[in-house]
Formats: structure tokens, C-alpha cells, sequence
């Protein structure tokens, strides 16, 4: 199952400015500088053509048609101005006072001004201008760290990774502001010592587990150590005896599982490393809405990560994406009875085959996915996360089998490290004999299926399954962005009105 969810971003990423910063009025760009990019040339009446400087019909003054917006690093620039720094032909004219006003935030690192410049002529003419500013510091950098908040299992659900993205931006003033958190869905992981049991259909062994998946006893977080627990119960009929093909008699306790051997068939594996390195084989988890540009806003500077990020080559939607599961599953020890350990072929896995009762198998899984971010034309993936992985069957797990007053104890575990955790899985699986009904199930005819006088006596239970899925954080949370402006614009006021001519 592949859990696409498309949200809005717009709820988190309107976030309100600090009280001591202006009170934007949350426009787009475009839409605040065609609104802002005016240029008015009055006398004190306020009517254009009451200025005797200009002639009727004739040009208008070059600066009226300007579509530019003037940019500086400082308020105190802005402050500082010259006539000669003014959009148009301003010679001689003497500055004699500055008025403006925030009326919005520029990709959260300048203040977007309503200027007001008070002019006057060598001729003692007065003329007003208006424009609009952008004051703030230019965006250097920026720096990714890929994360993620491992949450237990809870309400059914299992343990999962929940991927975020931690972003800072660094600007020309030397503030360094974030970080922006960007949140996935939550994607499972699982780690077990999976069993493989039967007894043919002779119906002389009932297996089930006791502590399965959706139990809050298998999936839990202790002392630092992800556990993963599975405790399962045989209980096997020693009032039965088998004859093989071959005429030998077995009975009691030479009907248990409880010989080791190494299983003698290949791994299952998905590449890890291709998934790691291969985008084109994840799918959509969480794609964002950005229309303010929050997640590209980024694209034109370096990356200044510890290890950059590569490019997103193919103009991916902004968001998360995430892979099918990797599984990666390895047969670790077959639990044989005396049977068919008396009858070892050339070929063992025939017997696996031709001789299935009362067996046990048990291998080790791990199954996770791996995910990456598309922002600012960039895909920070989580490779770092899985330095430490370790393939199970690179692990090697000991069985211990130990007599206990009603049967057999096996317990089986191994550790694991991927996702910055410390993994610990243990199975232990209880045989437990009784002497029921006599049964003789008689195979001498060279025939390995059940014969038709054998009756199963009880019926094999399980528990239930894990699904594949994503879940979204329990606090709800998928986008916190860090809207303090860069420290030079700290003490700006919200408008100001400056007299030049007193100065």
C-alpha cells in the first residue's frame, strides 16, 4: 500500500511575527510591489499638474516609469540616502525629509517599505517621491540536516520513523536563523525472528503465539534499546508414533524439534543500496503546498551542509517521498526432529520438503523504508541513517535450548543498529509435550501426505498480521518555519518620520 497524502502547508507557514517586528500584511511579492511601485511627483496641494516646474503634455519625469524596487542591507542605508541614490535625475535637488512604513516581509529576511522622499529644487521647488524598499540582508547559505523522531507502537499501530528536515539560513549579516522543521508521515520499521512451523496436517503439534505484533508485550522502548519480543508455544503429543519409509519407528521425545542445523537455502533481499541510491523508485509520502515559495526560497544559494545534498534533477514536487519496504530476511537455524535427522539425504532441502512434521524454522527480518526531501531543488535523503545497518545474515544468533519442567525452552536474539537505535530482538518459543491420544501415522507406503485415517486432533493458531502503512505525527505537526527576521532588523521601527533639513 502506498500512502500519498497532499496537504496544506498554508495553515503552519502564515505564522504571526514576533510583536516587535512589523505587522505584515501577508501579500505575494508581485502583487505587493505592482501595489507599491508608485511615483508621485505634487506640490504641497497634492495635484500634479499645480507644480509650475512642469509643462502640460510634456515627458514625464523619468522615475515615474520606473519598475524597480530599491534594495538596502540596513535601515540605516535607507536613512542615509543621497537625492543621487533616488531612481531618476535628482541633480541638485537637496533631500529634506524621509517618511516610511512596513507593509510586508520578503522571503523572511527584509522589510518591505513604503518610502516617502521629500525633495527640494536648487530653485526652492518642493517635490515628493515615493518608492517602495526592501531592507534587509542577503541570503548566503543554507544548511540541511536530515533527522527524524522515532515514536514506539501505540494503539495498534507499530513502532514507526517519522523523518523531518531541519533547515537554516544564513544571511549576509551574519544571523543564522532556523531551524525550519518539515515534517513526513510516519513509516514503520520491524525487526523479528520470523518462525516457520507445521506438522504436515498429522494435527500432533499446535503452535500459536502468545506475544505477537499488535502487542504492546512485542513492540517497546526500555533503557535506550528498541525491544522487539515474540514468545510462541508448541504443544506436541508425545503419545504418537511415526513410521518413515524406511520402516523405522519414532516416538516421544524423537518427535521434537529441538536438533539444530544450519538452513541450507539463499537469503531473500531487496538492495538497500540501490534503494538508498536510486530516487526514482520511491513514491510520493507527504507533497506540500508552498505557494509563498517557503521550501524553494533557498534554491539560488549554496549548500553549506557538512555533506551537500545532490540536485533534483528531475523538478520533483516539493515534499517527502519514501520506498517500498525493504525487507531483508535471512534463514538462520532449522529445528529438525531425530527423524529426520536419521534420514539425511544428498539433497537436505528435500527432506524439508518430503518429511515437514513437527518442524521449526527460524530465520531473521528486518523490513523499513528508506525516504527522502525535495526542497529548494534538492533531495536530502537519509543515507547517514543506515551507516551502521548490518545485514542479518551478518549477524550471528546463538539458540539456546534449555530442558524445563513441561518441555523445551529455544530462545533466539540478535542486534540490530539503523535509524540512530539500538535494537535488540529475542524469540523464545516453548515446546511443551503432553501425552494425549495414541496416534500411529504410518509413511511406510513411501507416501508423505497425510494419510486419510489421520485426523488432526487440535488446529494450529496465529496471530495477526502487520500491514503496510503510514501514519501521520500524533501531535498533527508537519511544518514549523522559523519567521525571526536577521538580527539587523531587530530594532527597526515600525515607520519613522525624519526631518533632513533639522539634521
Amino acid at each position: 500500500m502506498y500512502c500519498v497524502a497532499f496537504g496544506s502547508l498554508a495553515a503552519d507557514m502564515i505564522l504571526p511575527m514576533n510583536t516587535h517586528i512589523f505587522h505584515p500584511l501577508r501579500r505575494r511579492l508581485g502583487a505587493t510591489a505592482a501595489a507599491a511601485l508608485t511615483l508621485l511627483a505634487s506640490a504641497c496641494s497634492g495635484s500634479l499638474a499645480d507644480d509650475p516646474d512642469l509643462i502640460p503634455g510634456a515627458p514625464a519625469d523619468p522615475a515615474a516609469t520606473t519598475d524597480s524596487i530599491m534594495r538596502f542591507p540596513t535601515i540605516a542605508d535607507l536613512e542615509s540616502l543621497t537625492p543621487a541614490d533616488l531612481p531618476g535625475d535628482f541633480a541638485g535637488y537637496e533631500l529634506t525629509d524621509l517618511s516610511y512604513e512596513c507593509v510586508d516581509t520578503i522571503e523572511l529576511r527584509a522589510l518591505r517599505l513604503n518610502v516617502t522622499a521629500g525633495l527640494s529644487s536648487p530653485a526652492g521647488k518642493k517635490r515628493t517621491l515615493t518608492f517602495t524598499a526592501d531592507v534587509g540582508p542577503e541570503l548566503v547559505s543554507v544548511e540541511y540536516y536530515p533527522v527524524g523522531e522515532f515514536i514506539p507502537a501505540h494503539d495498534n499501530m507499530a513502532s514507526a520513523f517519522y523523518p523531518c528536515v531541519e533547515r537554516y539560513r544564513n544571511y549576509s549579516d551574519g544571523s543564522r536563523i532556523g531551524p525550519d522543521l518539515f515534517y513526513d508521515l510516519g513509516h514503520f520499521f520491524r525487526c523479528y525472528l520470523f518462525i516457520s512451523h507445521g506438522d504436515g496436517g498429522f494435527g500432533f503439534m499446535n503452535y500459536r503465539k502468545v506475544v505477537g505484533v499488535l502487542d504492546s508485550e512485542y513492540d517497546y522502548y526500555k533503557d535506550g534499546i528498541q525491544y522487539y519480543y515474540l514468545k510462541s508455544e508448541c504443544n506436541i503429543n508425545l503419545n504418537t508414533t511415526v513410521i518413515t519409509e524406511n520402516g523405522r519407528k519414532y516416538s516421544g521425545e524423537d518427535l521434537l524439534p529441538i536438533k539444530i542445523k544450519r538452513p541450507s537455502w539463499s537469503p531473500f533481499r531487496l538492495s538497500l543500496d540501490e534503494l538508498l541510491y536510486d530516487f526514482s523508485k520511491s513514491f510520493p509520502s507527504r507533497l506540500a503546498y508552498d505557494p509563498d515559495g517557503i521550501l524553494s526560497m533557498c534554491s539560488d544559494v549554496p549548500d553549506a551542509s557538512p555533506n551537500p545534498f545532490p540536485t533534483d534533477t528531475e523538478s520533483r514536487a516539493v515534499g517527502f517521498y519514501f520506498n517500498e519496504s525493504v525487507e531483508d530476511r535471512d534463514n538462520i537455524y532449522d529445528f529438525d526432529t531425530t527423524a529426520i535427522y536419521n534420514i539425511i539425504s544428498d539433497d537436505e532441502s528435500d527432506y524439508q520438503i518430503q518429511m515437514p512434521f513437527c518442524s521449526l524454522r527460524i530465520g531473521a527480518s528486518t523490513e523499513l523504508h528508506t525516504q527522502y526531501m525535495v526542497i529548494d531543488g534538492r533531495i536530502i535523503h537519509y543515507r547517514d541513517m543506515f551507516k551502521d545497518y548490518i545485514y542479518p545474515s551478518d549477524i550471528v544468533v546463538v539458540p539456546r535450548i534449555t530442558k524445563v519442567s513441561d518441555g523445551y525452552l529455544i530462545h533466539c536474539e540478535f542486534e540490530q543498529y539503523f535509524y540512530n537505535l539500538h535494537i535488540r530482538v529475542i524469540s523464545e518459543i516453548h515446546i511443551k509435550t503432553y501425552y494425549g491420544s495414541p496416534r500411529v501415522i504410518d509413511l511406510s507406503g513411501g507416501s508423505w501426505n497425510v494419510p486419510a485415517s489421520v485426523q488432526p486432533e487440535v488446529t494450529a493458531t496465529g496471530s495477526g498480521t502487520e500491514s503496510d502503512g503510514c501514519y501521520s505525527r500524533p501531535d498533527g505537526t508537519y511544518m514549523k518555519v522559523d519567521r525571526r527576521l536577521p538580527s539587523s532588523l531587530e530594532s527597526v521601527k515600525q515607520s519613522r518620520t525624519i526631518n533632513r533639513s533639522a539634521l
